[in-house]
């Protein structure tokens, strides 16, 4: 049972399941702040196309992998011969299960997703010189979700929507530039011009948490013109977490912690958000 539990633990961290949890979670959030329905095929197709550029990332760069993240390297080895087809199987899925409900818009929003995913891996890394262009492009796939979570209704995209799809952008561009803490030095050989790359790690940490501050301003000024209910305020609470994660990393510097990155960081989107909408259910 063990021995089952580790495995099942490195599959669902080193496999990237955990951080592609995110996506449906941000897909829950957005349903409930926006008033959207909300089913389970929608979490699901999330899931599948997120995991799926997820998983084309992986293979694509394993080579350079195995100097920056050698564990997760020596894990993903295992399968790395059947990556191509998990690609596609969960591709598949991703665009089969709108299809199967008739959610058209859900079908256009998730090919473009899927897509603008794949992209970046295969033509934009490294050759676009840019500080911090990697991770503006990132978090703007990632600020899509709030859109495909309208769309995927064959809802109109409001102007709630667009403040939330803000507040996504500017919370993912955070996680996403402290991530890149850990892999400044590969980043700096591939001259991929990140935040730490560009400003060191010190400066890196006072800007994200500048930009954390400001990342509440969508909410807000959404609270402040009623198109977010004042139960809203909950999401304030990220500021005092990511202080705990920004004051860890910076006294981590660029050395793996696979507790601080991958459960804390990651841990924002998956279960910290959801908790912030307890008050909704009261």
């Amino acid at each position: 049972m063990k021995k089952f539990l580790e495995a099942f633990a490195k599959e669902l961290i080193y496999g990237g399941h955990w951080s592609s949890l995110a996506a449906p979670s941000i897909v829950f959030v957005s349903s409930v702040v926006l008033r959207l329905p909300l089913t389970w095929d929608c979490l699901l197709a999330t899931y599948f196309g997120v995991h799926a550029t997820r998983m084309y990332n992986r293979y694509k760069e394993f080579e350079k992998d195995l100097a920056t993240n050698p564990e997760r390297s020596k894990h993903i080895r295992k399968y790395l011969r059947y990556l191509p087809i998990l690609i596609v199987l969960f591709s598949t899925v991703a665009l089969g299960l709108p299809l199967l409900f008739g959610r058209i818009w859900g079908i256009l929003i998730g090919i473009f997703m899927i897509f603008f995913g794949f992209l970046y891996s295969k033509f934009f890394k490294g050759k676009i010189k840019v500080v911090a262009f990697k991770d503006f492009y990132v978090a703007f796939w990632w600020s899509l979700l709030p859109i495909f979570a309208t769309l995927y209704y064959a809802q109109p995209i409001t102007f709630a929507s667009i403040l939330f799809a803000v507040f996504v952008f500017l919370r993912l561009f955070i996680n996403i530039s402290f991530f890149d803490i850990k892999d400044v030095q590969v980043d700096r050989k591939e001259n991929v011009i990140t935040l730490p790359v560009a400003f060191g790690v010190k400066k890196t940490i006072s800007v994200l948490w500048i930009l954390s501050i400001f990342s509440l301003l969508p909410i807000a000024l959404g609270i402040a013109l009623q198109l977010f209910d004042v139960k809203s305020l909950t999401f304030f609470m990220i500021l005092p977490y990511t202080y705990y994660y920004l004051k860890r990393g910076l006294r981590t510097g660029i050395k793996e912690d696979v507790f601080l990155y991958y459960i804390v960081v990651d841990g924002e989107q998956i279960f910290v958000w959801p908790l912030l909408l307890l008050p909704y259910f009261q």
